[in-house]
C-alpha cells in the first residue's frame, strides 16, 4: 500500500514539474515574440521580419495551447515557479 502511494506521489510531482516546464516554455515564447514585435516600432519591417514574427507567433500559440483556459491565479503560481 505504501509503495502505491509513494509512486502516485512521485507521478504527481512529475506532472506538476512538467506543467511548470511547459508554462515556462510558453512564457519564453511570448517574450521572444514581444521582443521581435517591439522592433516594428523602431524600424521599418522587412518581409524576413514579418516571416519571423509569424513563426514566433505560431510557436507561442503551440507552447501556450494548454494554458488558454487556465485561471489567473494558477497562471501566477506557474509564473512564479518559472522566475525562481
Amino acid at each position: 500500500m505504501r509503495k502505491g502511494w509513494f509512486l502516485g506521489f512521485v507521478a504527481l510531482l512529475s506532472a506538476c514539474s512538467s506543467e511548470e516546464n511547459q508554462f515556462c516554455a510558453c512564457m519564453e515564447a511570448g517574450k521572444k515574440l514581444d521582443a521581435e514585435t517591439a522592433r516594428i516600432f523602431d524600424e521599418e519591417i522587412t518581409s524576413e521580419q514579418a516571416d519571423k514574427i509569424k513563426k514566433l507567433k505560431t510557436e507561442q500559440e503551440e507552447a501556450c495551447a494548454n494554458f488558454q483556459t487556465m485561471g489567473g491565479r494558477d497562471m501566477l503560481k506557474l509564473k512564479e515557479a518559472c522566475e525562481q
